[in-house]
């Protein structure tokens, strides 16, 4: 159960949702780990989940990078089979579906961009047309030698790689390989390696490509657009850096700071903030939709039985903020009003 301090963000979060045409959502690693996936920037994620490969004072870093790859490709395959295994045995947990019936709602469509490898988005039942995984995916590979060789699906190589779950050291010859005539090269999956230089991208360009064009026509038709943020953190700031890009790029005069960011412990610098798990929070803002539709109520209803009314919302520093979220007139709110 949510805090009951976290009930004005939710609802503004809710109503923004309510009225918005569109729908863009941007994840990072936060939007998984409530399907009991780890999430490896954590050391102690890392060391619950690999405490073989930490004991030897292997890291996350050191093993996702394209020097592991090329020096010792057996453990990166090794390690790298082990991970999709994990990935391949999880479910989505149930916030994704509630974020697809909310994006399918929406009369302008919705777009799905994510840092995220593991193709839970399209497990989940969004579109891949509507999907930028900005750092690849481990779905797909690609040859070490050659972007010319293209980029295909990793399903029935993966499945072949045999490992040992001590060391994590795979069987060489059962290792994938590029498909391309005559070309012998070890393949690698199609996603952005630390320190990478050899990352394949044309797959995320036709993606971006895809993106782009929505945006635009988003633009174009002055769409009101809800940007929804979820698990993405500033150690890794590709998605913080697209959201406050999509902020500047989709606001409009009556719409002008449509970000809601869905965080435990990052939320700051966002109009409506969240300081919860995705799961958390999806299902707390589906319930308020529900509850709405339900009664038949044409305005958000605070908790308290107070009126609703548009107050400011924090944006970040030098943005102006504007009077659109409704709320109550409520001290204690998550969403404060600046001067």
């Amino acid at each position: 159960e949510l805090p009951a301090h976290m009930e004005a963000s939710l609802r503004a979060a809710a109503a923004l949702l309510t009225r918005a045409e569109a729908i863009l959502v941007l994840a990072g690693a936060g939007m998984s780990v409530d399907s009991d996936l780890p999430d490896f920037r954590g050391e102690r994620n890392w060391s619950e989940t690999f405490p073989k490969l930490d004991e030897q004072g292997l890291r996350y870093e050191n093993l996702a990078s394209l020097l592991c790859f090329v020096n010792t490709p057996e453990l990166f395959w090794g390690w790298y089979r082990a991970r999709i295994q994990m990935y391949q045995d999880t479910e989505p947990h149930e916030g994704y579906r509630i974020l697809l019936d909310l994006c399918k709602q929406r009369t302008e469509g919705y777009f799905v961009y994510t840092s995220n490898e593991d193709g839970m988005f399209a497990r989940a039942g969004f579109d891949e047309e509507r999907i930028v995984e900005c750092h690849g995916s481990f779905t797909r590979l690609q040859c070490s030698s050659s972007p010319q060789h293209g980029i295909w699906s990793s399903a029935s190589s993966i499945s072949k790689i045999v490992f040992d779950s001590e060391t994590f050291e795979a069987q060489p010859g059962t290792l994938p390989h590029c498909r391309a005539h005559r070309c012998t090269a070890v393949a690698r999956p199609n996603v952005m390696l630390f320190g990478d230089k050899k990352w394949n991208s044309k797959r995320f360009e036709t993606q971006h490509k895809a993106f782009t064009t929505w945006v635009e026509a988003c633009q174009h038709r002055g769409t009101r657009v809800a940007i929804i943020e979820i698990g993405a953190g500033t150690a890794l700031p590709a998605i913080r850096t697209q959201s406050m890009l999509m902020v500047s790029t989709l606001h409009r005069s009556d719409w002008p700071y449509p970000l809601i960011r869905i965080n435990p412990r990052e939320a700051d610098g966002a109009g409506i903030r969240v300081k919860t798990g995705a799961l958390n929070a999806l299902k707390s803002i589906a319930e308020l939709i529900e509850a709405e539709r339900s009664s038949g109520a044409s305005e958000p209803v605070h908790p308290s039985g107070s009126p609703t009314k548009a107050v400011a919302l924090v944006v970040p520093s030098g943005q102006k903020s504007e009077n659109i979220y409704p709320i109550a007139d409520d001290p204690g709110s998550e969403i404060e009003k600046r001067a």
